[in-house]
């Protein structure tokens, strides 16, 4: 108390005392001594007295008054300094009367207003953290704002630590994602604390839901040997995003004001936590969505109902490029040669709009417009527009293919017959030239020969173009082989074209047959001379190349590798694109009557596929057309030519067992190997033949047997005569190929194809019977 407070009080004391004195002194003479005279000395005693008894009894009143009041003094200065307003007045300093009762109103009065203001206090620090924490979450920094939040309720709780523990779907696990305070563990075994398990944690990994808040054991406490109990707050929204737990000493009561506050945070940090994991999801499926449309293949364009380009992906813009390069910002009028407004309508029939692009190529794009009828971009569209010129060429070339096989298998059909005929035909006329006949006969029938071999010929390009034909193929190296036809074709052209080689390789090896590879280029250097009549030039390209993936190759069909590339360019008049589309099929042609066949290309083509490749043409009219031919290249060492062929073998009156239902052919043929040396034994299906052989079989040396015949076919004779003899050379003969590994995988000894030249039928004859004799 300060010092004029005491003085005042000693002043007023004193000044009561004398006061009180003299008053008593005159009560005393006037009461006691009833008008007693007293002298001046004796009230002067009197009054001593007095003040002698007063003065102890009213030090003692003061002191007492001073303490309560230096109580309350001191409680006032207390509060005065920004003290707590709970600062109560002591109990013993408070008497049991009036005073103390307005001393114990006042100690009430700050206890309400001290609990008022510690949650006001309280309530401020949690909406700046709060506030902090979601600063942060709205930032996206997620794990400072879960630190915040862990770090405020071990401090408000008075708790040594705690962590965060994020769900992770994905991994179907969790990870430490905040943490605050340290571990009851040492800082060596934490990582196995947090890899261990326990049931909250089961949950978490697994979706399932949770508690809000659960106190509990911690199990993963049990490998580290400390007991330890902790307060596990699931973090929710509408699904289980993670757990916070909070370690708590033991016997650690959860109060309602504590549950309170964790589920007040609770559900501030699930809120969070939900907003952050469906910002993810939309920003995951806005990445996707963004890949998805920047990856398609198509076009993609969004327009409002101005016409105005909002979005397109990078297809999109390349194709709108090509067919709208002059647009004026992102105003869309035309596409291609034709007016928007055409495109905006929808087809009856469904199909797509078509337009063409000639830069920097000819280009098909189909466009498809789908209205938007709500939302913000109403009244606007969504152009998709593809390319369809690979997808359009190669229908084209899937029907152009389609009806070549057909036309094919026709040819071949028709050929199996016309062999028949023709064999027959030129048998005939060569056995007449071995007759002793006029110069002039023999003139004709060498005639018939003649037009029978030509006539063969065109049925071999048949062949050819229908893939039936058979020969033999093996590695060859086709540098020499462009070479020597180079030559050829210099000497057979005309002067006025110019016929140039460029090899650019040093070694091309493909498995080929080199006399159809010579048909090949012999047919494209005259497909080349009858489109420059007025001459030009006439050039040959051997390369190599390999294509890497199926999307590199240059024609549909092709598979990736190493691939020998011919290409044949002249510079002739070019084929329109009415005739592009048939130049492959057979008896097509734009000559005029006898001046072409029209099997020419289309035995390119059937060589080529026969031989695994492929074969495309680049044309312009009044610029020229190149044709490139596609062959596997292998990498086998090229085999020796065979050498000249020797003279023809004779038989040695050998019996042949000749098996035909034609006629004519079967006479023929029979002539023909009389003529060689041997004697016939002639049937006219395979049940006659399997007779006769039966009844003959010692002097049966071989047989020769047609394929196709009523009532027994060749086959079926082949393995009847198997079951009877198995060492009898049996020789298939057909208008239509075989090859000689079909006709030894039936079980023959060899085939020969009709109409076949008497060499050939000599040696395949006398190599069979030769074998067998050496067996």
């Amino acid at each position: 108390m300060r010092p004029t407070v005491r003085f005042k009080l000693l002043a007023g004391g004193a000044v009561t005392c004398v006061a009180a004195t003299a008053i008593g002194a005159f009560a005393h003479h006037h009461i006691v001594g009833h008008a007693i005279p007293l002298s001046a000395k004796t009230l002067t005693l009197l009054a001593l007295i007095y003040g002698m008894l007063l003065v102890p009894l009213w030090i003692a009143m003061e002191r007492w008054l001073l303490r309560h009041v230096r109580a309350l003094h001191e409680s006032d200065m207390a509060v005065a300094r920004g003290g707590p307003l709970g600062a109560r007045i002591a109990g013993e300093l408070i008497p049991n009367d009036d005073i103390g009762d307005t001393l114990r109103n006042r100690n009430a009065m700050l206890e309400r207003l001290h609990e008022k203001h510690s949650v006001e206090l309280a309530q401020k620090i949690h909406a700046e953290l709060l506030q902090r924490s979601l600063t942060c979450f709205a930032a996206g920094d997620l794990e400072t704002g879960l630190s915040i939040v862990v770090q405020h309720v071990c401090e408000h709780l008075e708790l040594s630590g705690g962590w965060v523990l994020l769900r992770m779907p994905s991994e179907r696990g969790y990870r430490v994602l905040a943490r605050h305070g340290s571990l009851p563990v040492p800082p060596e075994r934490e990582a196995e604390f947090f890899a261990g398990q326990c049931a909250c944690v089961e949950s978490l990994a697994a979706g399932k839901s949770v508690d809000t808040i659960r106190l509990h054991r911690c199990t993963r406490a049990a490998g580290t040997g400390l007991e330890l109990d902790i307060v596990t707050v699931a973090l929710r929204d509408t699904q289980l995003f993670g757990v916070m737990d909070v370690v708590v000493p033991a016997g650690f009561a959860l109060s309602d004001e504590s549950r309170s506050f964790l589920e007040r945070f609770a559900g501030i940090v699930g809120l969070a936590l939900s907003k952050d994991w469906l910002l993810g999801r939309l920003e995951i499926q806005q990445s996707q969505l963004r890949s998805l449309i920047e990856h398609l293949p198509e076009g993609v364009c969004l327009l409002d109902s101005g016409q105005r380009v909002v979005l397109a992906n990078p297809t999109g813009n390349q194709i709108l490029d090509e067919l709208a390069p002059g647009r004026r910002g992102d105003l869309l009028l035309r596409l291609g040669e034709r007016p928007l407004e055409e495109f905006l309508r929808p087809r009856e029939d469904g199909i797509p709009h078509e337009v063409v692009s000639a830069r920097p190529t000819r280009t098909l794009f189909e466009i498809r417009v789908n209205p938007i009828r709500i939302g913000a971009l109403a009244g606007g569209f969504v152009l998709v527009m593809r390319d369809a010129t690979s997808e359009r060429d190669a229908a084209q070339r899937a029907q152009q293919q389609d009806r070549l096989a057909a036309v094919g298998q026709l040819a071949a059909g028709i050929a199996h017959d016309f062999n028949n005929l023709l064999t027959g035909m030129i048998g005939f006329a060569e056995l007449l030239q071995a007759d002793e006949i006029s110069d002039q006969a023999r003139e004709d029938a060498a005639r018939i020969v003649k037009m029978g071999r030509r006539a063969a010929q065109l049925v071999r390009q048949i062949l050819d173009f229908s893939r039936k034909s058979v020969v033999q193929r093996q590695p060859v190296d086709l540098v020499p082989f462009v070479k020597e036809t180079l030559k050829m074709l210099q000497r057979t052209l005309p002067e006025s074209i110019a016929v140039e080689a460029s090899i650019e390789t040093a070694r091309s090896v493909t498995v080929a047959n080199l006399t159809q590879m010579q048909q090949v280029l012999t047919n494209l250097a005259v497909n080349a001379r009858d489109a420059m009549p007025e001459g030009g030039s006439l050039s040959i390209r051997l390369s190599q190349a390999r294509f890497e993936t199926t999307e590199s190759v240059p024609l549909s069909g092709m598979e990736p590798g190493d691939w020998i590339v011919l290409a044949i360019r002249d510079t002739g008049t070019g084929i329109p694109a009415d005739v592009l589309q048939h130049m492959f099929e057979p008896f097509f042609t734009t000559k005029k009557p006898g001046q072409g066949t029209g099997l020419g290309l289309a035995q390119v083509y059937g060589i080529v596929r026969q031989h695994g490749g492929h074969v495309g043409v680049v044309t312009r009219v009044g610029e020229g057309s190149t044709f490139t031919v596609y062959l596997p290249a292998v990498t086998a060492q090229p085999e020796a030519q065979a050498e000249a062929e020797a003279p023809v073998p004779r038989g040695q009156g050998e019996t042949v067992l000749l098996v035909e239902d034609n006629d004519e052919v079967r006479v023929a043929t029979a002539r023909l190997l009389e003529s060689l040396g041997y004697q016939v034994l002639g049937a006219t299906h395979g049940q006659e033949a399997l007779e006769l052989y039966v009844a003959s079989s010692d002097r049966v040396a071989v047989v020769l047997t047609d394929v196709v015949m009523p009532q027994m076919g060749g086959m079926d004779l082949l393995r009847r005569l198997r079951e009877l003899s198995p060492e009898l050379p049996v020789l298939l003969m057909s208008g239509y190929p075989l090859g000689d590994e079909d006709a030894r995988s039936a079980g023959a000894d060899g085939w020969l194809e009709k109409p076949t030249p008497p060499g050939v039928a000599a040696r395949l004859l006398r190599g069979a019977i030769d074998r067998k004799r050496a067996s």
